[in-house]
């Protein structure tokens, strides 16, 4: 649940200091399905099938659940979360399901503070089909919106009970056995790092709304087709089929890290991991520009690009450390 650009105060020991630190987002991909005898959960009922994937060339983790309920009601459910690669403030899950009984239905979209780390809410707010979540940190001035809008057979989604300080809508069915039903959460997040003109809620919520106009297929398109163009590279490996497994997911976790149309440059691990709190080291040009200079050129110039906008504050560090030169920080 990471994102480039948000960052807050935290401990890295408990006896030491506050650093600044990549902050997490509260979880945004919630849409759960209720028979009316609880949540569908793993350690719920009776799971007869399960199957989860993540396809590495269109950033699509899928998933795919036979269930029946402690109510003893069966359901096939299939998942499907997206960040919107063409869309950069925007993400899509969508929710197909097929019961064998009829009756009513709940799906409920949630954004859940439990998995934020570093943020606190700050305010939320529901109007029509789209709810949304302030989040603040102690880093004077970082802000950030969750943005969701949730959409389905049933015109208008009503807002829901949310614990621990996060927000939820939901929308009710009459369910007929045999039929199938789709819904779709589309997603907006914008920090205030961003560059772009507004506020991060009121960004986030036009993110939202508009993937939610775009709806899943196009949007999918769009996605897909961004995605392509960046696996025109590839690196191919004869006769391990581990090794050819494991440079490719190496390769999405470096494209999934940084895009072409905004000035960053990755921490060890992109957004892959938390190590290294986030902060930006020598290992980008050392480890990681060489490989998107080879794949993916324009991401390679927006690293670059990173360093230069920092330069005349490398060169004012260095005079006032009586050297030549710049001096850049060990992390930024």
């Amino acid at each position: 649940s990471s994102v480039q650009g948000l960052f807050g105060l935290g401990k890295l020991l408990p006896w030491s200091a506050k650093v600044e630190q990549r902050a997490s987002l509260p979880a945004w991909s919630g849409l759960t399905y209720d028979d009316g005898s609880g949540p569908f959960a793993l350690d719920k009922g009776t799971v007869e099938h399960y199957r989860q994937s993540l396809d590495l060339k269109t950033g699509t983790v899928s998933t795919d659940v036979a269930w029946l309920s402690p109510a003893g009601r069966k359901v096939a459910l299939r998942y499907d979360v997206v960040t919107d690669r063409a869309h950069p403030h925007a993400a899509l899950v969508r929710l197909h399901f097929t019961p064998d009984f009829s009756g009513k239905v709940t799906v409920t979209d949630a954004i859940d503070t439990k998995t934020g780390r570093l943020t606190q809410p700050a305010g939320s707010g529901h109007a029509g089909a789209t709810q949304y979540l302030d989040l603040t940190t102690e880093l004077p001035g970082v802000t950030a919106t969750l943005a969701s809008t949730l959409t389905g057979p049933v015109a208008a989604a009503t807002s829901a009970v949310a614990p621990d300080g996060g927000v939820a809508q939901q929308i009710v069915l009459d369910v007929t056995a045999g039929q199938s039903y789709e819904l779709l959460k589309s997603v907006g997040v914008a920090v205030s790092a961003d560059l772009d003109v507004g506020s991060p809620r009121d960004r986030a919520v036009a993110a939202a709304e508009a993937e939610a106009r775009l709806g899943y297929d196009a949007a999918r398109r769009d996605s897909d087709a961004a995605w392509a163009a960046l696996w025109v590279a590839d690196i191919g490996i004869e006769g391990d089929a581990a090794l050819q497994e494991a440079a490719r997911a190496s390769m999405f976790a470096l494209f999934a890290s940084a895009r072409d149309d905004e000035v960053w440059a990755p921490s060890p691990g992109g957004l892959s991991s938390d190590g290294y709190m986030g902060h930006v080291f020598w290992d980008s040009e050392s480890w990681m520009f060489p490989a998107y200079l080879a794949t993916a050129p324009g991401i390679a110039d927006r690293l670059l690009r990173y360093r230069i906008d920092r330069l005349p504050a490398a060169r004012a560090f260095a005079e006032r450390s009586g050297l030549r030169g710049a001096r850049f920080p060990w992390e930024s």
